[in-house]
């Protein structure tokens, strides 16, 4: 019989100080790319780095929401604090293609919770279907 061998999760002991330090020394893929690892390694209180991702400015929305629109739902729930970063609605073609996305990856209340992270995030709803 074997023993699997735990993991260590490589973020646990790294400051806050240094996550945040690395993710301003990477180009915008890896940063997003490290925002998700140090979202999935589940340590305790460890800072999200969407705020070092929005530093980044518009290149850095189009790319998020990008990443979002090429995943499934996981990565659309990854890619929202993140949006929500950048502290401005989204416009109504990306409110339009993220609900869109959301229906086409999910179902039931997860489609539900995304879309309505997505209304709040945009600011807005979508006009009501005459």
């Amino acid at each position: 019989m074997t023993v699997a061998a735990c993991e260590t999760n490589p973020y646990a002991t790294v400051s806050d100080e240094a996550l945040h330090a690395n993710a301003k020394s990477l180009a915008l893929p890896e940063r997003y790319d490290l925002y998700v690892r140090v979202l999935e390694s589940r340590t305790p209180r460890r800072p999200i780095l969407a705020e070092d991702v929005a530093a980044l400015g518009d290149p850095a929305w189009q790319y998020v929401v990008g990443r979002a629109l090429r995943g499934g739902s996981a990565e659309l729930s990854q890619a929202l604090p993140v949006l929500y970063a950048f502290d401005r609605p989204c416009g109504l073609s990306d409110l339009e293609r993220l609900r869109e996305h959301a229906d086409r990856v999910s179902s039931g209340d997860t489609a539900r919770a995304l879309k309505s992270s997505i209304d709040s995030l945009c600011g807005s709803e979508l006009p009501a279907a005459e």
